[in-house]
């Protein structure tokens, strides 16, 4: 167990350079190393005992970087399990937030699962997953997307992709990017032990079909659970996924803007999946001493150069740690071993579980950091998780271009409560000290169960 009064300095955020530790680039779980220099946390909402948020998600606008859209589940009813989505929003970078409505159709109770992106334009895109309430469970209705012209200030009713009620675990990101030639496309996939289905707009969000001339919830694969999207910088859409307990990680990928799709290869092979290797309740795995279900979960980016990452989490090492795999040419190759490699080697981690990885990258410098959970028993006395940030700077910063592959470290405390989901992190397009190179996605706070944010700062 780590000095507990150097874990105290680092839930305060209190960072201290070790020279000879740098140097050696070898850390116990109580020192980091500077490149990343997060902010304070600020509480982003307010609301009742019965309101607990969870499943956040948060999105920077690519043509103002003080305006931010942040959505999570608000609860209705805990005890019935009976929730909606609700979506904040800032335009002054996180000193304030305010709330706004989507707006709901008949026969719909409720909505969760949110994911939310901007385009080049400054459009907004938020996709759920409505929901009717049955007397004694849940039923999804399909999928469906939002877009928000003013910031996220209002939403515009919602366009129905599909009313599928298997439909679950969505993911939206646009193409930002200047050198592609499907700059503005905004694309949709989703699956939960389902076929992986697929939507896109190029238009803005004006209408909405699938690959090819398909509807929108084209089938790419039969099978897939949780997939999430990366886009280079030339356009190509890279979808990765992993199937719970399997021992790999799919991916596949389009290179004329969703019009077709290669046929899926493994770019992962030997992953130790959380589930098979932790205790089950109720049919979901979850650590000792926690209540929180917790699964593998895929996190990609794509920076400069044709860098792709890819991460997760894996219990090859007996307990949960973050892996990646990097590739230089767009994915059509991968480095290193078949079955990844640790994040960070040379951290100690102990009995800590880490898990929930979410891995972005700056467009201009491709600056990459990771922000994961860290589950375990801090001082001593309570378990409970903290959320910590790793950097991966190039030169400009640490003197090293290294994309993708070494990670000085920060940490971001506080605790979370209930079903953990992956966190959604999200970066500013430039570089700028004043907005941020990295935001980590919000979680549960500490009192009352709200969102707060933080943010983080390169080192200048």
């Amino acid at each position: 167990m780590p000095d507990n009064d150097r874990f105290r300095e680092l839930g305060e955020v209190t960072l201290k350079n070790h020279l000879g530790d740098m140097a050696a680039n070898r850390y116990g779980l109580g020192f980091v190393q500077s490149g990343l220099f997060p902010g304070q946390p600020r509480q982003a909402t307010q609301s009742s005992p019965t309101q607990s948020r969870s499943e956040s998600v948060i999105a920077i606008n690519p043509l103002n970087e003080q305006n931010m859209i942040g959505a999570s589940k608000k609860f209705i009813d805990p005890a019935k399990y009976r929730f909606k989505l609700g979506p904040i929003y800032t335009f002054d970078a996180g000193v304030t937030w305010n709330a706004s409505q989507l707006p709901l159709q008949p026969g719909w109770d409720g909505m969760t699962d949110p994911t939310v992106a901007f385009d080049n334009f400054g459009h907004a895109f938020l996709v759920g997953e409505p929901l009717r309430f049955d007397p004694t469970d849940l039923t999804g209705l399909g999928m469906a997307v939002y877009r928000s012209v003013d910031g996220g200030v209002t939403w515009q009713p919602p366009f129905r992709l599909t009313t599928d009620t298997s439909d679950d675990k969505q993911w939206v990101l646009c193409d930002n990017n200047a050198a592609s030639p499907y700059q503005g496309n905004v694309y949709v996939v989703w699956g939960a032990s389902s076929p992986l289905r697929f939507a896109r707009s190029t238009d803005h969000g004006v209408t909405w079909k699938g690959k090819g001339s398909d509807p929108p919830g084209s089938t790419l694969v039969s099978y897939a659970f949780a997939p999430d999207i990366s886009i280079s910088a030339d356009g190509t859409v890279h979808i990765f996924w992993h199937d719970d307990s399997s021992s790999t990680i799919k991916s596949l990928r389009s290179t004329d803007g969703g019009g077709t799709f290669e046929p899926q290869h493994i770019v992962v092979d030997g992953v130790v999946s959380l589930r098979g290797h932790l205790p089950i309740t109720n049919g979901w795995p979850h650590f000792d001493h926690a209540k929180f279900r917790v699964i593998t979960l895929v996190s990609s980016c794509a920076a400069p150069g044709g860098v792709v990452l890819v991460t997760w989490a894996d219990m090859r090492d007996g307990r949960s740690r973050i892996y990646y795999r990097r590739s230089h040419d767009n994915g059509v190759t991968w480095d290193g071993p078949a079955a990844g490699q640790a994040l960070l080697p040379n951290v100690s981690y102990g009995d800590y579980q880490c898990f929930h990885p979410s891995v972005a990258c700056t467009t201009a410098t491709g600056v990459v950091g990771c922000s994961f959970y860290v589950f375990g028993n801090w001082f001593g006395s309570s378990y409970r998780i903290q959320r910590y940030s790793v950097g991966n700077p190039n030169d400009r910063f640490l003197g090293k271009a290294n994309r993708g592959q070494k990670y000085p470290q920060s940490t971001l405390s506080g605790r979370s409560h209930g079903r953990i989901r992956r966190p959604k992190a999200d970066v500013s397009p430039s570089d700028a000290r004043q907005a941020g190179v990295l935001t980590p996605g919000w979680f549960d706070g500490v009192k009352p169960r709200e969102l707060t944010d933080r943010r983080c700062y390169p080192e200048m």
